[in-house]
């Protein structure tokens, strides 16, 4: 079989309107130099003082227009209500913005912050992240307790580079892992309830209510959106207990690892839709969800946008089989890259909780795990809720222009968002 794939890298054509992708940040200490019109008013060019150029689309400018925004930033006009084509008549620069008039005689002006902040400078895949050094940060509980924002900023931020962070002296109470994920949102409800305890049973309806070893995966890969964060709260961790440590790995550089590896693989689980699943009936609360996707996501320009790994949680394929062999094979090259320690000590962390710490992560870019426990008489106990990807990153884009340095870029949370 010969898998055809697109990854739709024109993006003269493919972006015209903004000339490639946007790296989300809050850098804005450039000045414009100077501007002209191009391509009889289709487009603006901007030159900095930094001898930057950037090209503004004239449809894109006049859809800028602060004018044309409700108080609530709602837009009031649309592409559709325009007159095309749209071109500008004129444009001159000065008092820190751009001057616009467009050929249906409306006029605005946009400042450098605005211009600066969604100017498109990348048009080839961003350099993949070398490494996670060091272990996860920490914060304490103390620090955001009171919902004091820089504490908040400092939690959030860390899971966004990181991908995990570690909370101390979380208080030993039932629902203390709540008061933190609300810090940054309300609690995602699923299958699991609000709250649910990680604790050995007779008869588990997870797997991970028993001392089994959890390879790396993803939680709840089979929803269609999949919990952004999750917050587990080590309630009990003593110290007869043998094993039991977390384990943690960033999925986006393993992918990048398969593309460089195997770049044959790296497209096929691009391409082929995996199965995933959660089938169990004979629960308080029968599941049977089911939902089919690819492993890999990217973008336009071929940067990974999401992963979706859970071997536990996978279903029956619905795919030819002669695409049945190129994906296996994928699949197993991937999992070796998974497993391979020489990626997971570049890629991940492994340590053991401790009593009164959270671990708090994103579970749609750190695949996850623990290592196998033996009681030995003593107990283990965590205690996790969910928090979602959309409010994650509504937290931390609202605290962000207020805490982050002018050059903070903002890395992929794994939720398939385009840039």
């Amino acid at each position: 079989l010969k898998l055809q794939f697109l990854y739709f890298i024109d993006t003269k054509n493919m972006l015209s309107a903004c000339r490639g992708a946007v790296r989300r940040g809050y850098a804005t200490t450039a000045k414009i130099a100077g501007s002209t019109l191009l391509q009889n008013g289709a487009t603006a060019q901007v030159t900095w003082d930094n001898g930057s150029v950037n090209e503004y689309d004239s449809t894109w400018l006049r859809l800028s227009c602060k004018s044309c925004l409700h108080a609530t930033s709602q837009r009031l006009v649309s592409a559709a209500d325009l007159k095309h084509p749209v071109l500008l008549k004129e444009v001159s620069s000065n008092d820190g913005g751009l001057q616009l008039t467009f050929n249906d005689g409306h006029q605005t002006t946009l400042d450098e912050k605005f211009l600066k902040e969604h100017a498109s400078t990348n048009t080839t895949r961003a350099k993949p992240r070398e490494a996670l050094t060091g272990g996860p940060r920490r914060i304490s509980w103390n620090e955001i307790k009171d919902n004091d924002p820089a504490g908040i900023w400092k939690l959030v931020s860390a899971v966004s580079e990181n991908g995990v962070v570690i909370v101390t002296d979380t208080p030993n109470k039932d629902g203390a892992v709540a008061d933190i994920t609300t810090k940054i949102g309300p609690v995602m409800e699923t299958l699991y309830d609000k709250l649910f305890d990680v604790v050995s049973t007779p008869n588990p309806i997870n797997i991970a209510y028993t001392g089994e070893r959890l390879a790396y995966h993803m939680d709840l890969p089979y929803y269609e959106s999949p919990p952004g964060l999750q917050a587990l709260h080590c309630r009990v961790f003593s110290k007869e207990v043998v094993g039991g440590e977390s384990i943690f790995l960033d999925a986006h550089a393993a992918a990048e690892v398969l593309r460089e590896r195997y770049p044959e693989a790296f497209e096929t689980l691009t391409k082929v839709p995996a199965a995933f699943q959660k089938d169990h009936s004979k629960r308080e609360k029968p599941a049977r969800f089911f939902y089919k996707r690819p492993h890999i996501y990217v973008n336009h320009l071929g940067e990974v946008t999401a992963v979706f790994w859970s071997p536990p949680f996978e279903g029956v394929m619905k795919v030819a089989s002669d695409a049945l062999k190129a994906y296996y094979d994928a699949y197993v090259k991937f999992f070796n890259i998974i497993e391979d320690p020489e990626t997971t000590k570049k890629y991940g962390y492994k340590f053991r909780l401790q009593e009164g710490e959270t671990a708090l992560f994103n579970n749609r870019r750190m695949l996850h795990g623990r290592e196998s426990f033996e009681l030995n008489g003593g107990g283990r106990h965590l205690q996790g809720c969910y928090c979602s990807i959309d409010d994650f990153n509504n937290k931390i884009h609202t605290l962000a222009p207020i805490y982050a340095p002018a050059d903070y870029v903002f890395d992929k949370t794994g939720n398939a968002d385009y840039l």
